[in-house]
């Protein structure tokens, strides 16, 4: 061959073949002499030739799902670029591709799977070998193949597993979303993680145990996952909604009266005196906006005096209790579905205990984007339930695909005892009450950076009623700072 990419003007009316580069190529004369054309039999290696070869490419993901009909450009080593496209297999070919320097394969920003091609599965048992070309699935670059003819197996890494912290069950009653006063942690670590960083973003999955039907447990997932974002956004509407689904009972109104400064003593679902000043204290603090008078507005208007736990009363108490345990987290911050109901399908391990619980994700470079997420809110069928996971291993018994593959969780941070309330195990609203052993007086929760200004405390004595506990107003009086556990000065004990 004479030239790479050049034409060759061959004249074979003389008795021997005669020719000459093409007047396109670059450098060629614009005339040629064609009574002085050399022979092609007298051309020699030092004169310029190119050799050409084969060149195979296949591209799949970490699980050996092709990249079925994949756009990529080809930069061969003299500058020039080819786009090529990969067949149903992820296959391209060619028999004809010049050798000449180094060979590069040009790949996209993003590598990513179309939902239909994650719907079509993997073969069983795929496994990478050790003479794969591995490559990035974000911000890849271009890829060095070390030579011609040869077939190139290039393996698409895993995703990166996200950061979590996960926080126990105890931040829900018992087979119920109602959150206890110890899912301040929660919020508290969101706003310290977030506020520092205008471009961390999170994600909040809910789960349950093995014990009940799998649908019964995505939906109380749901739940769960729903009151956390709630109170992380301030969404009481939300909130809201799920107090009045849910139709929570007694003992959940008397946790949330304590918490309020109104102390029923004993949280035991039953009526009695204590219950009915915590209630008439209440109204009379609820009517002034003692949990409102920052931020947003009540949800509801003036209650009568009175001591009864009507459907009024407990809108009132649902609305103050979520103004007062709520963060002011934009929910642009929380990515994809913003949060989801993994339901019993992702199971730490053996301990039931530590597999109730609530997840906040923490995304950080390759994070999930929208099409990732499997999640739809009540369908458990939408889960990518595949049973993959490797005993021993990360993650290895989590039965969601997606969840073991983008989220890296390991255990469950223990909290102390919040409140005075010792909700072990998951108990609160279960038969098995809590009390203080006396009538439970309170430290005055702290909020590093936003002074205490004290103004129920005078109000709770009069009444009966434990100083105001909780940050302040939650949602209304967020700056950025944290408040910390509230912890009774009575030891409580569980009856």
């Amino acid at each position: 061959m004479i030239e790479s990419r050049e034409l060759v003007l061959l004249e074979m009316e003389q008795e021997f073949a005669q020719g000459a580069a093409s007047s396109l190529s670059a450098g060629a004369s614009a005339a040629l002499d064609w009574d002085n054309l050399r022979r092609l039999s007298d051309l020699r290696e030092t004169d310029p030739t190119v050799t050409f070869g084969s060149l195979s490419i296949e591209l799949l993901d970490h699980t050996g799902i092709p990249f079925r009909n994949q756009e990529l450009k080809l930069r061969h080593g003299d500058g020039g670029v080819d786009r090529i496209v990969l067949d149903e297999q992820g296959k391209w070919s060619t028999r004809s591709i010049a050798k000449s320097g180094t060979c590069k394969l040009v790949l996209p920003a993003r590598l990513e799977l179309t939902p239909e091609q994650l719907a079509g599965g993997g073969p069983d048992g795929f496994r990478t070998m050790a003479g794969d070309l591995r490559v990035k699935r974000v911000e890849s670059g271009e890829l060095s193949l070390p030579g011609y003819d040869a077939h190139y197996r290039i393996v698409v890494e895993p995703p990166a597993r996200q950061a979590t912290r996960s926080f126990p069950i105890t931040s829900f009653a018992s087979e119920s979303a109602f959150p206890t006063p110890a899912i301040a942690n929660l919020v508290t670590y969101a706003h310290e993680l977030l506020d520092p960083d205008p471009a961390a973003r999170i994600g909040l999955f809910g789960h349950t145990d093995t014990t009940d039907d799998a649908d019964a447990n995505k939906l109380l997932a749901d739940r769960r996952a729903d009151v956390a974002f709630a109170l992380l956004t301030g969404d009481y509407p939300l909130f809201a909604a799920v107090a009045q689904a849910e139709d929570w009972p007694l003992a959940h109104y008397q946790v949330m009266l304590r918490v309020l400064g109104c102390n029923p003593t004993a949280i035991d679902g039953e009526s009695g005196v204590q219950t009915d000043l915590a209630i008439a204290a209440f109204r009379d603090d609820y009517n002034a906006d003692a949990w409102h008078d920052e931020g947003r507005a009540r949800a509801h208007g003036d209650l009568p005096p009175g001591t009864a736990l009507d459907a009024a009363t407990k809108l009132a108490i649902v609305d103050a209790y979520h103004a007062e345990l709520a963060g002011k987290i934009s929910p642009d911050r929380l990515l994809g579905p913003k949060r989801a109901g993994c339901g019993e399908f992702n199971p730490l391990g053996a301990k039931h205990g530590d597999n109730r619980r609530v997840t906040l994700a923490i995304y950080g470079q390759d994070a999930p984007t929208e099409r990732d997420f499997p999640c739809r809110a009540g369908d458990a069928s939408a889960c990518q339930i595949d049973d993959a996971g490797q005993a021993g291993q990360p993650g290895g018994s989590f039965r969601c695909k997606f969840y073991r593959e983008r989220i890296h969780e390991e255990k469950v941070e223990r909290g102390d005892t919040v409140l005075g309330l010792r909700v072990a195990e998951d108990r609160v609203g279960e038969g098995a009450p809590v009390c203080a052993d006396t009538p439970a007086r309170y430290e005055r929760g702290r909020v590093r950076g936003v002074a205490g200004r004290g103004r129920r405390a005078a109000a709770g004595r009069r009444r009966g009623c434990g100083a105001r506990s909780g940050p302040r107003g939650g949602a209304n009086r967020w700056s950025g700072s944290r408040w910390r556990h509230l912890r009774s000065v009575d030891t409580p004990r569980r009856l």
